[in-house]
């Protein structure tokens, strides 16, 4: 595992992320169905082709990536604890992660994910405090990378009198376990699709 600490969205984190299982998509590849096949295939393509396809990037998803900055300093004020922000947790050639930081407890090293979520969405959030269940499969994801026992879930809206969720999560073995074996499944499909690529361009 090599933590990379170049900025998140530059062409360095970029390049980095290209052709690999990410924690983004943890749910699909814990679930190890038809969905995993299909980012098998995303992902040789990206091995391939050197790069990745632009996704669609909403208005709300770029108010979210604004205030992310404001939510981190007032999460530390809140806690006590520094976010040590970091560019890519890479695991191997197939697979790395990018938390939204890092926290040295003591000894104890463990993250955090930030979301800021639109309104509606966030009232959700404030009436049943349910994490949603891609949310949840990213920070195990990310939690497995790392090696930490927890990890916290950090929600922020500045419109709402509450303005701030924080949840603390543990690590989940029987969550961790299929994840594991969907990125062993996935990881010798993506093989498997290159080298048949491969032989049948020879």
């Amino acid at each position: 595992m090599q933590i990379h600490n170049f900025e998140q969205h530059s062409d360095e984190w970029q390049a980095i992320r290209c052709g690999k299982f990410t924690a983004s998509f943890a749910n699909t590849i814990a679930a190890g169905g038809t969905g995993l096949e299909t980012l098998c295939f995303k992902i040789a393509a990206e091995k391939l082709t050197g790069r990745k396809e632009e996704t669609f990037k909403s208005t709300a998803m770029e108010q979210g990536n604004e205030l992310e900055a404001v939510a981190r300093t007032l999460f530390e004020m809140k806690t006590g604890y520094a976010v040590e922000e970091v560019g890519f947790v890479e695991v191997d050639d197939l697979e790395g992660s990018s938390p939204d930081g890092l926290l040295h407890i003591g000894d104890e090293l463990t993250g955090v994910e930030f979301k800021c979520p639109k309104d509606n969405t966030y009232a959700k959030l404030l009436f049943d405090r349910q994490i949603k269940p891609e949310y949840y499969a990213q920070m195990q994801m990310q939690m497995s990378h790392i090696g930490a026992r927890r990890w916290f879930y950090c929600v922020y809206n500045p419109h709402f009198a509450e303005e701030m969720v924080i949840i603390e999560i543990a690590f989940d073995p029987e969550f961790a376990d299929k994840l594991h074996k969907g990125l062993d499944k996935g990881k010798a499909r993506v093989r498997e699709i290159l080298s048949q690529i491969g032989a049948n361009h020879a």
